[in-house]
């Protein structure tokens, strides 16, 4: 009578055991009296991870291999086997990507990017992807792919392949993103035309940036303090005292980018121009001032009714003056008078000027020869007068008329 003794252990198959197969591990002993019980152990673990003389591990993983071993025993005593090694051989399993540095990344920073896998036997190749969320491409072969310098261009998705002779696993995707101060700022002026003086602005701010721009600030050329904040900068009613030169500068956690400067160029009052554009030729009371620039003011906005409404508003005030009952002199008289002056003719309240620079509406303004009892004739100088001051101001009228459009 004895206790066990040779106690063995087989395992089939014998060759390379393959994830997702089965194994069979046998326990043999010699005993007098036979074994009673089977026991089967992992190394490192105490407690039995089966009974019985035969032990099958089926859909082997892994993790299943290790060193096994089997103990015999009856009643006499015990004996332990020597421990065989099991093998999982397959693919790569738990295949990760990993970032360095990690959390967020400056642009210019270099990061390296590790792939990890397990296998049996292990991974022989690895490959690196990257994705912009729509198709992946290979950029790079090796367990690390290196960015050197990086830029907003290298930022996306990506994940490796590990493989070996049984097959391949890819890892799931890493998020590279770097981030940057504001770039490209630039000011827009809104509108973008000709600027007049009551009127309101709008100055812009435009950047690009990640994170977002958090602060965007104004300043005026020459000022070192800001004179205003946010995307947008509004100044309305606006003034002389406003014009110069603008611009912005956009801010995050990164950095601040200056934009170059917008000129703002303010113009004087639409109906002070129009006022002194028509009526410089003519002398008019200032009641009838009063009357024309209201006038002005509605035909400003009223557009080219309005203009043709101001024109005949002041052709009808200097006829006004012209037709009212003063004694005309002689022709004699005025000859002589106007050889004691400059070269300035007054006739009523309208002055006309004969000199080579004077006003082109005047310019072919002539007299009639008196009549015959020597007295100047008032109806035929007033038909003379309307003829030519139509012609003239009608040219007149088109030309300006004509750059107040191109304008």
């Amino acid at each position: 009578m004895f206790p066990p003794k040779n106690t063995t252990l087989s395992i089939k198959p014998s060759d390379a055991i393959l994830k997702g197969g089965s194994v069979i591990l046998t326990c043999s002993s010699v005993a007098n009296p036979p074994v009673e019980s089977y026991n089967w152990f992992k190394v490192n673990k105490s407690t039995p991870v089966e009974t019985g003389q035969m032990y099958s591990i089926t859909n082997i993983r892994p993790e299943d291999g290790g060193q096994y071993y089997c103990e015999a025993r009856n009643i006499h005593g015990a004996k332990k086997s020597s421990a065989v090694l099991i093998t999982v051989k397959g693919p790569p399993t738990h295949t990760s990507a990993s970032v360095s540095p990690s959390g967020d990344l400056e642009e210019g920073t270099s990061v390296t990017l590790t792939c990890s896998s397990i296998a049996n036997p292990a991974a022989e190749n690895y490959t690196w992807f990257y994705s912009n969320g729509s198709t992946a491409s290979e950029i790079g072969s090796g367990k690390y792919y290196m960015i050197g310098q990086g830029h907003s261009e290298h930022n996306g998705y990506y994940y490796c392949e590990a493989k070996n002779r049984y097959g391949a696993r890819n890892s799931t995707h890493v998020h590279v993103y770097f981030y940057y101060a504001p770039r490209n700022t630039s000011a827009s002026l809104s509108p973008s035309g000709e600027i007049v003086e009551g009127t309101s602005v709008n100055l812009t701010c435009s950047s690009n940036a990640n994170p977002p721009v958090e602060l965007y600030t104004w300043f005026k050329a020459n000022k070192s303090t800001p004179v205003g904040s946010g995307q947008q900068y509004s100044i309305t009613n606006i003034s002389s005292e406003d014009g110069g030169q603008y611009y912005c500068e956009a801010r995050n956690k990164y950095g601040a980018e200056n934009s170059s400067v917008v000129l703002m160029e303010i113009h004087g009052s639409v109906c002070l121009s129009l006022s002194l554009t028509f009526l410089t030729p003519f002398a008019i009371t200032e009641d009838q001032t009063l009357v024309i620039y209201t006038v002005i003011g509605v035909a400003t906005g009223s557009g080219f009714l309005g203009l043709l409404f101001v024109v005949c508003c002041i052709r009808a005030c200097c006829r006004a003056e012209k037709s009212e009952d003063i004694d005309q002199p002689s022709l004699d008289k005025m000859k002589e008078e106007d050889s004691n002056k400059t070269g300035n003719n007054d006739y009523g309240d309208c002055t006309f000027d004969y000199n080579t620079n004077m006003d082109p509406v005047y310019q072919n303004f002539e007299l009639n020869v008196p009549a015959a009892d020597g007295h100047f004739d008032d109806d035929e100088f007033d038909d003379e007068f309307d003829d030519e001051f139509d012609d003239e101001f009608d040219d007149e009228f088109d030309e300006i008329y004509e750059n107040f459009e191109a304008n």
